[in-house]
């Protein structure tokens, strides 16, 4: 078995002592702001020009640079394993930085948010969470990423050259664990999205 095989399976069996059911539920009844009603609230998750720039009213809609970052727009979640791993925004720089820089695309501006949480995954404790993204729908965590937004985040996300280097990928029923190709995971179905077919995870190395 190629080293990147092996990789896989551990990655499997890691994945599989930690999944439990309500993995990633959403708030009950949480509905978020859209994007121009941030904009239009000023929200501080929005890096904003300046009142006096010229033209500020215009630049306000289409350059407002969204931040992932806690706050009452975007649910962190609900349930156990959200209590026992709460939602956290502390990324490394580098992973910050194309982060936000995929949710800031005019494809994916106002319709994707991304987040780690306390110990992501759990098995490896605290060692990857700062270099661990889950993206899900605007709404937050435990809300579903629509598939004609998953399926082409998942691409740049991939096939993006810049740094940090990607330690491994899982999206649409697969993981993918450089240098090797994609493995179908098809983990039992038990509520926690265990085959990522509702948000794509990303854990990059640390390198920045």
């Amino acid at each position: 078995m190629s080293e990147a095989a092996l990789i896989v399976e551990e990655m499997r069996e890691r994945y599989l002592d930690t999944r439990e059911p309500g993995l990633h539920e959403p708030t009950p009844g949480f509905v978020a702001p859209t994007l121009d009603e941030l904009v239009a609230a000023r929200s501080e998750d929005l890096l904003l020009p300046e009142e006096g720039t010229v033209g500020a009213e215009a630049l306000r809609a289409a350059h407002a640079w969204i931040r992932l970052r806690p706050g009452p727009n975007h649910d962190p979640g609900s349930g156990p394993y959200v209590e026992r791993y709460p939602t956290r925004y502390f990324f490394t720089p580098g992973v910050r930085r194309l982060a936000e820089k995929y949710i800031n695309m005019p494809a994916f501006r106002g319709k994707v948010w991304a987040n780690t949480y306390r110990w992501h995954p759990p098995k490896f404790q605290d060692r990857y969470e700062h270099v661990s993204v889950d993206f899900w729908d605007w709404a937050g965590r435990g809300h579903s990423l629509r598939d004609d937004l998953q399926r082409p985040l998942e691409s740049v996300i991939w096939k993006d050259p810049d740094p940090p280097n990607i330690l491994w990928i899982m999206s649409n029923g697969r993981i993918r664990v450089p240098p090797g190709d994609w493995e179908q995971t098809n983990y039992p179905e038990d509520g926690s999205d265990p085959n990522h077919y509702r948000h794509i995870h990303v854990t990059y190395g640390w390198s920045a």
